[in-house]
């Protein structure tokens, strides 16, 4: 895997503005290596270019930078894969189940009000695991001793924005 963070030569951290990703992008994208406008040998320049997109785009959505920094520190602390699954817990996946009949039947009712309710609950609910990330990040980058643990946790958070986020992509 490569670390967008070193890409684009920013420290690794969940909490990048989306402003400072821009800067750090355009600034590489600039120099004369980096532009196939400028540079000597257009392929590496192409390839340089597609390599900062990538890190760019990984970085500016906060859920695949969670995921990308969720990665990079569970190898860098040896944190098996099977101790990395994708499992999410049995209580979120009823309310999920109860969740999605609801927002199914208000979908074929064609209830705009009640889609509105749903996407606002979808906005909160990203809002909570996305501050539970970034807290959780903190503790790992502040107490190594508690990194591991903090790190699954990250892995069960993320794998619950993923599954609302994924439910309301089908939706629509």
């Amino acid at each position: 895997m490569t670390d967008p963070f070193a890409i684009l030569g920013l420290p690794r951290r969940f909490d990048l503005a989306p402003a400072e990703i821009q800067r750090a992008y355009l600034a590489l994208v600039a120099e004369a290596g980096a532009h196939p406008d400028f540079a000597s040998d257009g392929m590496l320049a192409e390839e340089r270019s597609a390599e900062l997109n990538r890190a760019r785009a990984t970085l500016v959505d906060a859920e695949k930078r969670a995921a990308a920094l969720h990665d990079l520190w569970s190898r860098e602390l040896a944190i098996a894969p099977a101790e990395r699954a994708d499992t999410l817990p049995p209580a979120f996946l009823m309310e999920m189940m109860d969740v999605r009949e609801q927002l199914e039947a208000a979908q074929r009712s064609q209830n705009a009000p009640e889609l509105r309710r749903w996407e606002q609950w979808a906005a909160r609910r990203r809002t909570e695991l996305r501050d539970r990330v970034a807290s959780l990040f903190q503790t790992v980058g502040s107490r190594p001793a508690e990194a591991s643990s903090a790190l699954r946790e990250v892995k069960l958070v993320l794998n619950q924005w993923r599954y609302i986020e994924r439910m309301m992509e089908q939706v629509g």
